[in-house]
């Protein structure tokens, strides 16, 4: 089913039939190496006295690896210890030598990232392409070759692979006897980008050491996969950092006309929180300063990472395009929904500059959201050597057939337009959920079109857990070292090393699953916004994936859990998938009751059992957040990213960063945060007249102990131990440091009755935080809504009843904000505005 060819293509990588074959499974004939003989071995590793970076780790993954698998523990030597070397000193030589160089191993015919494979006499030599930088690092730039081909060697002749990150997920076989063939062979990646960008890495851990080390459980994987890239850089979205000297002291001083014009104002950033984000700035690309501005950028960036190959310029995310006269005077004529002749031309002018100043570096940009059609004007498909391309769709276009065939038609227009291009997507799945989903198909089609078209590489965004997309990430590591690997074959590898006897039953439960999906997303209608055409309504989405077909699916882990009953590292596995669905379950349980007690059709006990849920969601998170089975981060930032009604029958922990210090199995109960709040805008209360504006400044205290509502802090008129705050700026930006919770008090005093005045409201524009009001010392109500939804929004209180005309009223207002993002406190006008009428 998921096999392909590459008509016409080349490929260093080792036959698939080499790869999935070895004679790690029987005794070991008379022929070959006697690597490991009857549980004992008189082989040792043996490397350069000076030696890369890469070669070491090889060394070291070699030997712990063996041990692991045969209880042998080989040792490691150097060359110069070893003295002279013969054909009997049974050594396994790695990296570039001397001795290597003496056999007849060609360092210049091994690429980036590649190795060769030769036995001389009773020596076995894995010697890569390895550079001086640190191979496992996050770029993964360094040629590693020597640790590249350790990895597949073991794959191939003893049978250990290395299918997701972390040791759960290494297979390693009892050897008690290895021989290795004779070989004489050189391997190399067929892409030269192979990049992939983790959620798994993007986490919230504020235990720095744990953090670092999940960081490098995942480029080791990654790296033993074939991941890497000989260029350093990316085109990413560097348009803050562009204009990162326009900023000062929290506000834009730039010129107005370098923005962006949009529905006829210029996109100038101006709250706090605007200023901080990195897609804060859109930029009218036509204009020639903005273009001056890029170059001073690329100075800068050059002049501080001089040994980078590649400074991104991609524009910011977003669909608010310039609709400027200078900027629609640089689109096709006649095109009216792709704006890439504008952002070619913007992009080819800055490489052209560049390639004068900065000889040998290249500029990267996105081919992107309403720009992903190929210039139609002539001038803009004349791409320069240093433009390097990246042309980026969600793996969601998989899920139309039109859309699917529609963008490999432009992939393959592209790669003849310019062969400086690299392809970059995420899974089709859920955005930002961690989720259980794997559909190899649409990687398979993908790499076979890139591969037909001589694509640089792949850059790959997983986000939510990795393991969560079994075994398509294993797939992706494989296929952009080897697109040539027989995908069967690896496939029935993957599943049978993983979970034994409950192989075929793991296996249909993928396929179950990924089938249902697709047939989902047949009739599904798609959020073609030429932004990242991403399904809209993830409530629908989590419900029609799962809920029709979630029996089956439990049914067949329980069978998969029965059958490697017994096995402790295999029932782990499948102890994984069980709890990654288990989240899928509780999310559709929510939202089905929820739903039902929305409409008023839901009895008592339904109305309790969605709290259960609610709870049982939470601990889960408790439990598994920021594992191999999920990762929290990705959970709370759904919302964020306007899709709130995913989570609003679900709790999460409001306090998860300070859990996170804490070891799994150690973690105590969390607060939680409920996310049911639903934002009503107070429509009401904003078109009604103002009747009296509160002052800008206020009085203003901290609370760190929390002590405020205890001592009635709203009961009292400010004194000696109180300050004074402005309130249309948070109180970050007037040098409060604290995140505790802060009170604000003031004076508020109505004019004489205004007739036909029948109800009022306390109208508040913005408070960053969730906040308690009290007027004349009686609590008036709150604003308790999340305040990733919350924190710009406007909200107002009712407060017909609590205040009189002629009179002076105290209001005072407490704000806490229980996650640790932006900025903190009131930040816009609050007023007391009045409807007229009955």
């Amino acid at each position: 089913m998921f096999r392909f060819e590459v008509a016409g293509s080349w490929c260093w990588a080792l036959a698939a039939a080499l790869l999935l074959g070895g004679s790690f499974a029987g005794r070991a004939g008379a022929d070959g190496l006697q690597l490991i003989e009857n549980g004992a071995s008189e082989y040792r590793i043996a490397v350069a006295a000076e030696h890369e970076p890469s070669v070491k780790r090889a060394a070291w993954r070699l030997r712990r690896d063996v041990e692991r698998a045969s209880g042998v523990l080989l040792p490691i030597v150097t060359l110069d210890a070893v003295g002279s070397v013969d054909d009997q000193s049974k050594l396994i030589v790695l990296g570039q030598n001397d001795y290597t160089a003496s056999v007849g191993v060609d360092a210049a015919a091994i690429p980036h990232d590649g190795y060769a494979l030769k036995t001389v006499g009773q020596n076995l030599i894995i010697a890569g392409n390895d550079g001086p930088d640190e191979p496992i690092m996050d770029r993964m730039y360094g040629s590693a070759g020597t640790y590249i081909g350790v990895g597949r060697f073991m794959a191939q002749h003893l049978g250990i692979v290395q299918y997701l990150p972390g040791d759960r997920w290494q297979h390693v076989p009892a050897l008690d006897f290895v021989e290795v063939p004779e070989l004489d062979e050189v391997s190399g990646p067929y892409f030269k980008n192979r990049q992939i960008s983790v959620g798994y890495v993007i986490i919230g851990d504020e235990d720095r050491k744990r953090a670092m080390e999940r960081r490098r459980e995942m480029l080791r994987w990654a790296r033993l996969a074939g991941a890497g890239s000989g260029e350093l850089g990316l085109a990413a979205h560097e348009v803050d950092d562009i204009m990162r000297p326009y900023v000062q002291d929290g506000k834009y001083v730039g010129k107005p006309e370098w923005v962006a014009l949009y529905n006829g104002q210029r996109m100038i950033p101006r709250s706090a929180w605007h200023l901080q984000s990195w897609y804060r700035f859109h930029l009218c690309t036509a204009h020639p300063e903005v273009r001056d501005i890029t170059m001073d950028y690329l100075r800068r960036f050059f002049a501080e990472n001089p040994h980078f190959h590649i400074a991104g310029i991609s524009m910011t995310d977003g669909d608010r395009y310039c609709q400027g006269e200078i900027c629609r005077a640089q689109d096709a004529p006649g095109v009216t929904d792709s704006i890439t002749d504008r952002y070619m031309n913007f992009a080819i002018d800055i490489a052209n500059r560049a390639a004068e100043e900065f000889p040998g570096k290249q500029v990267g940009f996105f081919i992107y959201a309403s720009y992903v059609d190929p210039p139609v004007l002539e001038k803009n498909r004349q791409i320069p050597e240093n433009l390097k391309l990246y042309f980026v769709r969600n793996g969601t276009y998989y899920f139309d057939e039109e859309l699917r065939l529609e963008t490999h038609r432009k992939m393959r227009e592209w790669a003849s337009i310019t062969p400086e291009i690299t392809f970059y997507s995420w899974p089709a799945s859920h955005g930002f959920l961690g989720l259980p989903l794997s559909d190899p198909q649409w990687l398979v089609d993908n790499i076979g079109v890139m591969a037909e078209q001589g694509y640089q590489g792949y850059r790959h965004l997983v986000l939510g857990s990795i393991h969560a997309r079994q075994p398509e990430s294993y797939l992706w590591g494989q296929l952009v070292y080897d697109p040539d690997a027989d995908v069967d074959a690896l496939l029935d590898r993957f599943y049978d090393d993983l979970y034994g006897d409950a192989a075929s039953i793991v296996r249909a439960y993928h396929e179950k699953l990924a089938s249902h999906v697709r047939r989902v997303n047949e009739t599904m209608i798609l959020e073609k916004d030429q932004g990242d055409d991403a399904v809209s309504k993830y409530e629908d989405r989590v419900v029609a994936y799962y809920a029709p077909v979630m029996e089956e699916l439990l049914e067949l882990l329980d069978a998969a859990r029965t059958a490697v009953k017994g096995d402790a590292v295999r029932s782990a596995r499948t102890q994984v998938l069980w709890n990654q669905l288990r989240v899928a379950r509780l999310m559709v349980e929510a939202i089905q009751l929820g739903r039902k007690i929305d409409a008023g059709q839901a009895d008592r006990h339904e109305v309790k059992r969605l709290d259960v849920v609610r709870r049982h969601f939470h601990e889960h998170l408790i439990k598994h957040g920021n594992s191999d089975v999920m990762d929290i981060r990705d959970l709370t930032e759904v919302p964020r990213y306007g899709r709130d009604d995913l989570m609003r029958y679900l709790l999460i922990p409001q306090d998860y960063n300070k859990w996170f210090e804490t070891p799994i199995d150690e973690r105590p109960r969390s607060k939680w945060q409920d996310l049911s709040f639903r934002y009503v805008e107070p429509e009401a209360a904003l078109a009604g007249d103002v009747i009296v504006s509160a002052p800008t400044t206020w009085s203003f205290r901290l609370d760190p102990e929390d002590v405020g509502q205890r001592e009635s802090w709203h009961e009292q008129s400010p004194d000696g131990g109180w300050s004074s705050l402005r309130i249309d700026q948070a109180w970050h930006q007037q040098g409060v440091a604290s995140r505790a919770a802060g009170w604000y008090s003031t004076e508020m005093t109505l004019p004489r009755r205004q007739r036909g005045v029948s109800r009022m409201w306390l109208l508040f524009q913005a408070v960053d935080g969730q906040a308690e009001v009290w007027i004349d010392g009686v609590k008036v109500g709150s604003q308790r809504g999340p305040t990733i939804q919350m924190w710009n929004r406007p909200w107002a209180l009712d407060v017909t009843d609590h205040v009189d005309w002629g009179k002076t009223h105290r209001v005072t207002v407490r704000v806490k904000k229980y996650d640790t993002q932006g900025q903190v406190g009131i930040w816009k006008p609050i007023e007391l505005r009045g409807q007229r009428g009955d």
